[in-house]
């Protein structure tokens, strides 16, 4: 046997920390290299739904849900730049272009410098792109997502920016941004038309069927003039376009599609502590990501997130019975500070688990498509 000393057991020692280093980082490298990148991205974000509001769903039913469906689960921590509690443009800001900035901006940073936002990268990567919302179009949350603006009240400039973008499937409320406009006499319905859509609203007697439509041609339905009617007044047109909206943009002839999808209401039922309509626009959100989850299972190359912006009123579940209607209380009218869960399926799910930032999810889609910036 060798005679040993300190300097040689020391060396030892450092030899073996230096291997383990070594295997470890090897090992970390290669599971980045063996995750499968998606071609296709939706991000679903309920407006104000937090942990509770998605307990709710879960124990009030009585049959599996979809959220039980996916096994990538992380949390969001949702502060603004300039406060502990966000607005929704805020952190839609984060999420769209990885930039925290001041509640109610809009596409901006904390400087109220534009930031280039996913529709945009989207459009310069050769993607399909459409926003599916039950808020206006130029609400806070899609607006975040192609527009750039200084504060979330400003709808009609936001709509001009709109019809400057080429989203190829745009569906939501608030026509009259887009035609009975205060500021100007412009009417962006003729220009939509000009750049080559067919513009379709709620005067249709049925929902437009996006089967029907050319994979050559882009398409708006505004379905209100403001804000559409909540799910407990019979609106069905989010689970219904959650159906058709993917195929409709996977059957285009680009490298992949980006769709952004907002059960909007969600926050607005929370907002006034109505239980009733919270109910039902959760069961409107809970059927939508079902036929989404359909559609990601059957194609297998488009990774699906869903998430929130932020927790509104504090939800708390004090009583009721596991598969029957259980008992609400809130904290507040307002949002909280709460994380939020995140739940993600499809290729590049895994990267999406455990505890981060709101900004981490702009950074991990476009790491996982590989876009250039």
């Amino acid at each position: 046997m060798l005679p040993t000393n300190n300097y040689t057991s020391g060396m030892i020692r450092h030899i073996i920390f230096v291997a383990l280093i070594s295997l470890f980082n090897h090992t970390q490298i290669a599971a980045q290299n063996d995750t499968i990148r998606p071609k296709n991205v939706i991000i679903f974000i309920g407006d104000g739904m937090g942990l509770s509001q998605i307990s709710s769903n879960i124990l009030s039913s009585k049959r599996k849900t979809a959220f039980e469906s996916f096994k990538h689960i992380g949390l969001v921590k949702t502060h603004s730049h300039s406060n502990l509690i966000t607005d929704s443009g805020a952190a839609a800001t984060a999420m769209a272009t990885g930039h925290k900035t001041y509640n109610n901006a809009i596409g901006l940073n904390k400087d109220s410098i534009p930031v280039t936002n996913l529709m945009e990268l989207a459009y310069k990567n050769n993607y399909n792109t459409g926003i599916l919302v039950t808020s206006p179009i130029t609400h806070a949350t899609p607006a975040a997502f192609y527009a750039h603006s200084k504060h979330r009240i400003n709808a009609e400039e936001i709509a001009l920016q709109l019809c400057q973008k080429n989203i190829d499937l745009l569906i939501g409320g608030g026509r009259e941004s887009f035609f009975d406009r205060e500021s100007d006499e412009m009417n962006l319905i003729d220009s939509l038309k000009r750049k080559g859509y067919l513009v379709f609203d709620i005067t249709e007697e049925r929902l437009p069927d996006l089967n029907t439509i050319s994979s050559k041609e882009k398409m708006i339905y505004f379905s209100s003039d403001f804000l559409p009617a909540g799910a407990i007044s019979g609106r069905e047109y989010l689970p219904f376009y959650c159906s058709s909206a993917p195929q409709f943009l996977r059957k285009k002839d680009k490298d992949g599609f980006f769709l952004m999808i907002e059960g909007s209401q969600l926050d607005m039922s929370l907002h006034s502590n109505s239980s009733i309509e919270f109910v039902e626009e959760m069961k409107d959100t809970e059927e939508s990501i079902e036929r989404l989850l359909k559609f990601v299972k059957q194609d297998k190359e488009t990774l699906l997130i869903v998430t929130a912006d932020h927790e509104t009123g504090g939800l708390a579940i004090e009583g009721g019975k596991v598969g029957r209607k259980l008992k609400f209380d809130y904290t507040s009218n307002g949002h909280t500070a709460s994380m939020v869960p995140l739940f993600a399926i499809g290729p590049g799910s895994e990267v999406f688990t455990g505890i981060y930032d709101n900004t981490i999810i702009f950074k991990k889609i476009v790491e996982l498509l590989n876009w250039e910036q």
